[in-house]
């Protein structure tokens, strides 16, 4: 999905005296990054810092927060991949303004997609309640004129909560998910059949294949190497 182009929610409305199906081109804004930049101290510490560049705060951006989302799980959890992400995405908003707090989001995101929202007070056990209270907190959509028409404008506060706000919306459209079983992948995945599916992608299937096939080749030529050396030492 490109900036210009608009997603489209199908929720039922539980106001209207006869429910209905909206179908809504949708686009997603935010204010970004206003002149700063993120940098790593000496000591690791990642910190934001002013940066020389021209000033972009108060202008809106349109953003795709389905592709911001995966882009933020997929982060490396190291400092250089951390501020490279922040700094391409103009990310200047709380709620973490830590190298931890980042990574304690990711993991965060992750469990709201595994868990229906009707679970998602179990949250409040593994995470803080500052974190827990902002998924279950609400957004504005506005109408907004563009060149194909009308569209259904959803005002975000930043980039986390564009991406709260996906998670709410797949929530709306009974999206479920799994966790990737490559244990060095772990990526999130929709499912979107009934098909059992484990893996996310063809590549980690076949990769994990190879491995089982590898793993269970070395077991049976240790098998075959214990055998030989049990029998050259039974006695005759």
């Amino acid at each position: 999905m490109d900036e210009t182009t608009c997603s489209v929610i199908e929720c039922k409305s539980q106001i209207m005296s006869q429910p209905a199906l909206l179908n809504l081109p949708v686009q997603f804004t935010y204010k970004p990054n206003g002149g700063y930049e993120w940098k790593i101290r000496k000591n690791g510490e990642l910190v934001i810092a002013r940066n020389r560049g021209g000033s972009r705060r108060g202008h809106w951006e349109v953003v795709d927060p389905w592709s911001l989302r995966a882009s933020f799980i997929k982060t490396e959890n190291t400092k250089d991949a951390v501020s490279k992400f922040l700094n391409e995405t103009l990310w200047f908003e709380g709620p973490f303004y830590t190298f931890k707090g980042f990574c304690r989001w990711q993991q965060f995101i992750r469990r709201a997609l595994e868990l229906p929202s009707d679970q998602w007070s179990k949250l409040r056990a593994e995470f803080s309640a500052t974190k827990v209270d902002f998924l279950f907190g609400g957004w504005m959509l506005v109408s907004k004129r563009v060149e194909q028409g009308f569209v259904a404008n959803i005002l975000a506060e930043g980039p986390m909560h564009a991406i709260v706000i996906s998670v709410q919306i797949d929530q709306l459209r009974k999206a479920q998910f799994k966790v990737c079983a490559r244990p060095d992948c772990r990526v999130i995945f929709e499912v979107t059949s009934r098909h059992n599916r484990f893996y996310c992608s063809q590549s980690c299937a076949h990769t994990e294949n190879i491995r089982r096939l590898r793993s269970a080749k070395r077991n049976n030529t240790d098998e075959r190497n214990g055998s030989a050396i049990d029998a050259s030492f039974s006695p005759r």
